[in-house]
């Protein structure tokens, strides 16, 4: 028996899902959450060193941040919290305390550490559902200190981060899990959010009692995939806030907010959307989806380039804006892909400790 258990947790090392990742205030770190509840801790520059060794891309520490639910998603807020979420609590961690745990562990130790949790935000449970809520993606305005989360009891809520006092006005209008939102800070509509309803929305943070604009990929018909469904999973705003892009079911739409017209397709004809970039400056919309790829395309809807990646599923990249310039993809794999230059895999971060890594490739020989 015991040699069939520690057979089964080798075999569970090989198929974890890394749902999000956050990077560290001072840019040195990047932390991981996945499918067990767990988050991962990198040390970017002794990964990305021209003489680095392999265990410096295996985590430094880990942690248990829930114990019956995946972290479905996590965000650095105020310079100092790693914010985590996923089925309960939304729960707050200090940066401090973890990158002090860091430095005191050799690079790829995968140290198991049990940090002092700050504060937990409980979420509203949906009055049809006996399962607690979950919350699938959180955002932070630094503007006015109040932390977003998209949650499965179909509304996004929203606490003062100062305080931590939910702030009542919670966003409601849309009538199923609420999947993803972002910020926008250059339109005074503030935030958009994408829906399992087949809705993206947009907010004015000012005056939330309602949507001030709906959109429904679901309802044009050159956007309508039966064979994937209406739900949509990930929304962005440019940076210019006048354009939005919603994915998910349907194919990946633009659409021009102020008018509310959808301009064009971004074809990607066998693969859902899991994750959208509108807002990375490079003047182009980067798609993560089901079929191993990032698709880039121009705001005119025409394809730049598909980029393969060492996933099946990409749910969440992100590029580094401090110190080293990266980017990471993670997805339905326990490697974290990361591209030094745009175009090509370079190495990857593997959520494995050296022990588990050797012992499963035995395990799975």
């Amino acid at each position: 028996m015991e040699m069939l258990m520690r057979d089964v947790e080798l075999r569970k090392a090989e198929f974890v899902t890394v749902f999000q990742q956050a990077l560290s205030p001072c840019g040195r770190y990047l932390a991981a959450g996945d499918s067990y509840g767990r988050v991962s801790l990198f040390q970017l520059a002794a990964a990305v060193a021209a003489n680095t060794i392999v265990e410096s891309r295996r985590p430094i520490v880990t942690f248990q941040a829930f114990d019956n639910s995946p972290v479905y998603t996590l965000i650095t807020a105020a310079d100092e919290f790693l914010v985590t979420g996923g089925v309960g609590p939304v729960k707050g961690w200090s940066w401090k305390e973890l990158i002090r745990k860091c430095k005191e562990h050799a690079p790829g130790a995968a140290a198991a550490i049990a940090p002092t949790l700050l504060w937990s935000l409980p979420l509203t449970s949906k009055p049809s559902v006996f399962d607690e809520a979950e919350a699938n993606c959180l955002c932070f305005d630094d503007r006015d200190n109040v932390l977003y989360a998209a949650c499965g009891n179909d509304l996004i809520q929203r606490w003062n981060l100062e305080t931590g006092a939910p702030l009542n006005d919670s966003l409601s209008g849309h009538t199923d899990y609420v999947q993803w939102i972002c910020l926008n800070k250059t339109a005074s509509f503030g935030l958009a959010s994408a829906s399992e309803d087949g809705t993206a929305k947009v907010w004015d943070l000012r005056s939330p009692s309602a949507a001030i604009k709906s959109f429904c990929p679901s309802s044009k018909k050159e956007a309508v995939r039966n064979e994937f469904g209406n739900w949509l999973s990930c929304v962005d705003v440019d940076m210019s806030g006048q354009w939005l892009v919603c994915g998910g079911g349907p194919s990946l739409t633009l659409w021009h907010i102020s008018s509310g017209e959808m301009t064009c397709v971004l074809d990607t004809p066998s693969a859902t959307h899991n994750y959208i970039s509108a807002q990375d400056g490079s003047g182009e919309v980067v798609a993560g989806a089901s079929d191993g790829r990032l698709h880039h395309f121009g705001f005119n809807g025409a394809p730049v380039k598909q980029v393969q990646v060492n996933m099946r599923n990409v749910f969440h990249f992100h590029t580094t804006d401090k110190l080293t310039r990266l980017t990471t993809a993670c997805g339905d794999s326990p490697d974290i892909d990361v591209f030094t230059s745009p175009g090509y895999v370079a190495f990857t971060l593997s959520t494995r400790s050296p022990a588990t890594a050797s012992a499963a490739a035995v395990a799975l020989s």
